[in-house]
């Protein structure tokens, strides 16, 4: 790919004081292939001289004069609103710049050129590398320094990755922490890299969770590192995989997605995931207890008071037992930590009411409550403890946990 060096031209160029000027300057330390220089028809002298040194370097030049894209604009050199409109009929004119490595130098010239290109350049072509030249008399080292226009907007973004895994939001993390990832190559961004990195992965693993994706949570939350940013990140790397394979942690990790929805402020997703959660720990638990209830091969190992009314015929000889309710019953029969939840602390009308409100969301588009999510965070708190999975408010996946990893990284 062909490197060009884009840049302005004021009266000091080529040279002040003997010193190279940024764009002459710039082309020693670069060497581009090509070189095009925008100048206003007031120093077309500094910017012929200017390319007569370039020339001698073995650089391809061109020059284009402002005045005569936009022509009979008076104080051209000066209106950031004319030098925008140039700037991009310039661009516009020189699809070449698109298909090439681009590295500009914009502070010769009025100021009001250095703003108006900087703007245009950032927008039209994104992937440019911008360079400022010091006065080397006032600078410290080399006086040639590359920068990033949309510092601040990275910054932002950045925050806004953390704010928003740090609410449980990891989709918002995601979408705004991702595009950091691949920034123009340049100077290093103002924040640990690698922290970054973990944040955005350990939203896309979260994104996945979501999404029911869990075919994909072994392979993305590989690529989360063991530390990152000071923080450990070992067990949460470690929990992540576990739920890929592990019935009874997954369902307890659809709990804490439940409560990151919630947080989120999206209540009728987590409701939705909260029932999920239930039914996935209940089946997780009916097949610790011995009866795989998507597999029933022996009706006759039921308990009693279980019917065919209770159970749906597949192929193969098999039957599986359908319906929330029904096997929340048949755990309440085979799991006696599950039957003294019922007995002793109202599992079974937390439980219905969850399965009211999913209901009522679904079929009746009826608002879910802050009531009924508390209903149902308290029945998979149950839950999870009857049948031995993993407690949902101790994982580090909640949005507590988040925050307390988020903050490490913000310090």
């Amino acid at each position: 790919m062909p490197t060009i060096l884009l840049a302005t031209i004021g009266k000091r160029d080529p040279f002040d004081r003997g010193e190279p000027t940024g764009p002459l300057r710039l082309a020693r330390e670069t060497k581009p292939d090509r070189a095009l220089l925008v100048a206003t028809a007031a120093v077309r002298a500094q910017a012929e001289a200017t390319a007569a040194e370039l020339q001698a370097l073995g650089i391809e030049i061109a020059i284009d004069i402002l005045d005569d894209l936009r022509r009979n604009v008076p104080d051209l050199a000066v209106s950031v609103s004319d030098l925008l409109l140039a700037g991009r009929d310039l661009i516009r004119r020189r699809p070449e710049l698109k298909e090439a490595e681009v590295i500009t130098c914009f502070t010769s010239g009025t100021p009001q050129m250095s703003i108006a290109f900087t703007l245009v350049v950032r927008s039209l072509l994104p992937r440019a590398r911008h360079f400022q030249a010091l006065n080397p008399a006032e600078a410290q080292g080399n006086p040639l320094r590359e920068f990033d226009p949309d510092a601040l907007v990275h910054l932002d973004a950045r925050d806004r990755t953390l704010e928003a895994l740090a609410a449980g939001n990891a989709a918002a993390a995601l979408a705004a922490g991702e595009p950091l990832l691949n920034l123009p190559a340049g100077t290093p961004p103002p924040w640990d890299q690698k922290a970054l990195k973990a944040a955005v992965t350990i939203a896309r693993a979260l994104v996945a969770v979501e999404n029911y994706q869990r075919q994909w949570l072994r392979q993305v939350a590989a690529n989360i590192p063991a530390r990152a940013g000071g923080a450990d990140l070992s067990h949460l790397k470690s929990w992540l995989e576990r739920c890929s394979s592990d019935d009874l942690a997954w369902g307890a990790e659809l709990a804490a997605c439940s409560l990151r929805l919630q947080a989120a402020d999206r209540p009728a997703q987590a409701i939705l995931v909260a029932a999920t959660a239930a039914e996935v720990i209940i089946s997780a638990g009916l097949r610790r207890a011995g009866i795989d209830p998507d597999d029933i091969r022996d009706p006759a190992r039921l308990p009693s008071g279980f019917t065919e009314k209770d159970r749906v015929s597949i192929d193969g000889g098999r039957w599986r037992i359908e319906g929330l309710q029904r096997r929340a019953k048949l755990l309440e029969a085979l799991s006696p930590a599950y039957r003294r939840a019922v007995e002793e602390q109202d599992a079974e009308t937390l439980r219905a009411r969850l399965a009211g409100a999913r209901n009522e969301a679904v079929h009746q588009g009826r608002q879910v409550t802050g009531e009924a999510l508390e209903a149902a965070a308290a029945y998979l708190r149950i839950l999870a403890e009857a049948v031995g999975a993993p407690a949902p408010s101790s994982l580090p996946t909640i949005p507590s946990s988040l925050s307390a990893l988020v903050q490490l990284w913000r310090t």
